[in-house]
This record gives structure tokens, sequence and C-alpha cells, in this order.
């Protein structure tokens, strides 16, 4: 009976789905493929697109033989006007043959031109849409580069130094560059590197989990990079930053010490003299310090805090703690001296 109920159950729903397909379904496809289809060119259309790909080609060689390979933007008014005028020809075909097989390099070109002109906001448009709209092109692979090269112009306009090393900011159009490269392209050979500006991004700005999330994809993903170490100092310093102050949680102070502590212990005898500086007095190591310091403060006050209400049991834990994770502190002194005023 059950079994039955349930077939009979099924076939309801089934019969009550083909009655909506047939009634409405059918239409609405049709409507969609009419609104996606586009005409076809007439004969005289397609060799005018022919002619304007011919005209394109022409005038993206002209105008970048006068650009140059220098990496500023052009002041030259013959340049700037060779490129804005190849530009206006892109614009022009796309506008007109929108489904043309040359639609990608026409695409491409106009990005080209676009960066070579400063006018990287363009050319970030022009590289995006061909990414996102033409994955099978064959100049996929050079539309991601050319975003890449793109994002590095936009964060090298704000550079931050920290312990002599080249930390550099960046841009919000440059993050929405780099943010879009590791969708497309996550293991792409620039991968490490987007990973990593993208996390100094955050980190300068404050979004210190949205930091952590983006060293340590890089270290998991990119095991072998060149920029690995630098991603364990930096998440390491991104958890020390979020720490507010005693009074607050301590939870990002303790993970940032461990953190500290993990990157001394494994590249204090590298070679390279920027991972000695990062592991070094000036670096891991004076991190390690001021952080044990504020530990040792922390249980020392609450130390004080049962002694003054008159709990020795209480407070004795506290100044051990002190005297026994963080005996080289100040803080280690002072907890040994109200020990000794306390008595056995």
């Amino acid at each position: 009976m059950r079994i039955e109920f349930a077939r009979g159950r099924a076939a309801w729903i089934r019969g009550l789905f083909l009655a909506l397909l047939a009634a409405g379904l059918p239409a609405c496809l049709s409507v969609d493929e009419e609104e996606e289809e586009t005409p076809a060119l007439t004969e005289e259309e397609r060799r005018e697109a022919t002619d304007l790909e011919g005209r394109i080609g022409k005038a993206f060689e002209e105008a970048m033989t006068l650009r140059g390979a220098g990496p500023e933007a052009p002041e030259n008014p013959r340049v700037l006007e060779a490129l804005d005028g190849a530009a206006t020809l892109c614009r022009e075909y796309l506008d007109r043959f929108p489904s043309e097989a040359a639609r990608d390099q026409v695409l491409y070109r106009l990005g080209m031109l676009c960066e070579a002109s400063g006018e990287f906001e363009d050319a970030h448009a022009a590289f995006e849409e061909l990414i996102g709209r033409h994955p099978g092109s064959g100049r996929f692979r050079e539309a991601l580069e050319a975003e890449m090269r793109i994002a590095r112009r936009l964060f090298d306009g704000e550079k931050v130094s920290f312990l002599g090393l080249r930390i550099l900011g960046g841009s919000s159009t440059g993050a929405e560059i780099l943010e879009k490269l590791g969708e497309v392209a996550p293991f792409a050979s620039f991968g490490d590197e987007a990973l990593y500006r993208l996390g100094n991004y955050r980190l300068e700005r404050g979004e210190f989990d949205e930091a952590v999330v983006h060293y340590e994809t890089l270290v998991r993903r990119f095991p072998d990079s060149s920029l690995r170490i630098k991603a364990e100092y930096q998440a390491a310093r991104s958890f020390f930053l979020k720490f507010h102050s005693l009074d607050y949680d301590l939870t990002p102070l303790e993970e940032a010490l461990e953190r500290f502590r993990a990157f001394i212990e494994l590249h204090e005898e590298n070679p390279s003299e920027e991972v000695r500086i990062l592991a070094g007095p000036e670096g891991a190591r004076k991190m390690k310090a001021e952080i044990e310091g504020l530990l040792a403060e922390k249980n020392y006050r609450v130390g004080n805090w049962y002694r003054n209400r008159g709990r020795p049991e209480a407070a004795r834990p506290y100044y051990r703690v002190v005297m026994s994770e963080y005996p080289l502190t100040e803080w280690a002194k002072r907890a040994e001296e109200k020990l000794k005023d306390m008595g056995p």
C-alpha cells in the first residue's frame, strides 16, 4: 500500500512537471534564445569586418612600435595619438561586430593599447572580458599575464617598507584583479606573487583574518615558492597586529607567539640574508620578546589582582607562570620578588 502510494505520488509530480513544461517553459526558453541570438552578418558586413580587422592590425603595430618598450606611460603627443587611434578602431569593431571570431584578438589588442597608454582601468576591462568570455582563446594566457602586469603597476604605486624589505601596498583595482586571477588560474606561475600581494594589501588595511588566509594559501599551494618564508612571517605578524591590548582577548597574541617561535626554530640557520633578517634580532626574535613581555605582564597583573584581595593561593600560580614561561622578561624578576614577600 505504501509502495503504491509512493508510486502514485511520483507519477502525479511527474505529470505536473510535464504540464508546466508544456505550458510555460518552452516559451521562456524561446525568448531567451531570441535575445541571445545575434543576426548573421551580411556579405557586405563581413567584408567590412575583415577590412576593419586589417586596419586594426596595422594601426596596432604602428602604435606599439612608436610606443617602444619603456615602463613609463608615453608623453609624446604623436605616440599618444597613435595609441588612441588604434584603440578607437578596436572599440568600433567590438561595437559593430560583437560575435565575430576575431573579437578575442581585438580585445587583447585594445587591452595592450590601453596598458601602453597608462589607462590601466580600461586595459583591465578589456582583458577581463577576454578572460571571462573567451577562455578557450589563444590569447587567454597572454591576457592573464597582462592582468598580472597591470596589478603590479597598480600595486607599485604604493610602496611600504618593513625591516628593510620591500613590502608593497596596493589599490582596490589591483586587488580586484588579483582576486580574479586567483579564481581563474589558481596555480599560475605568478599565483604565489598574487597571493602575497593580496595578503600585504589586506594587512595594511587592517583586514588581518583575510591577510592570513592569503598567506596560508600561498604556503600550502606553493611550498617551493621564494615568497613562502616571507608569507609565514607576515601571517605571524598579522596575528600580532590583530591584538588590541591586554584588556582584550589574548588569543591573537598567543597565536602570534607560537608562530614566531616556530619561525625562528625553522629558519634561523637559513643562509639567505633576507630570511636571516626576518628571523634575527630585528625580526622574529624582537617580535617574540615583545609578545613574551606582554603575556608576562598580563599574568603578573592577574597575580597582583588576587594578592591585593588577600588571595595569595590564587596569586602564586600566575607569578610562577611568569617565572617559568617568560624568564627573560622584566616581569619574571618582579614575580620572583612577590613570591619571596609572600613567603612559603
